[in-house]
């Protein structure tokens, strides 16, 4: 598996990232400011969460240059945990009323 997690970009904002042949590359962020990786599966999909530019934190996923915005539960945040080798995710995400609940993501990234 490749490494992944956070790198600062300077000193106040940090951007996830993956390190794959040598090369660390930055994620990006949801049009936001910072953004954290927290799982990565052997195809190299990444998960994690992003600021946005209106409100909250967004799960993502991250594929061959691709940061999709996994959305929420109808809240204002939402956390992606770790991605298995189908592309499933699991996570949490907010309510409209902003209850956490455990969330499952199925179908979205593709597969060769």
């Amino acid at each position: 598996m490749q490494p992944e997690g956070i790198s600062d970009v300077n000193n106040v904002v940090r951007h996830a990232f993956v390190w794959a042949r040598g090369t660390m590359s930055d994620l990006g962020t949801l049009d936001g400011a910072n953004s954290y990786a927290s799982g990565i599966n052997a195809r190299g999909q990444v998960v994690g969460d992003s600021d946005t530019a209106s409100s909250g934190r967004h799960a993502f996923v991250w594929e061959n240059g691709t940061l999709t915005d996994l959305g929420t539960l109808g809240g204002s945040n939402s956390f992606a945990l770790a991605i298995n080798a189908n592309g499933t995710i699991v996570g949490l995400s907010s309510n409209a009323t902003g209850e956490f609940h455990a969330t499952l993501w199925k179908k979205i990234v593709s597969y060769p």
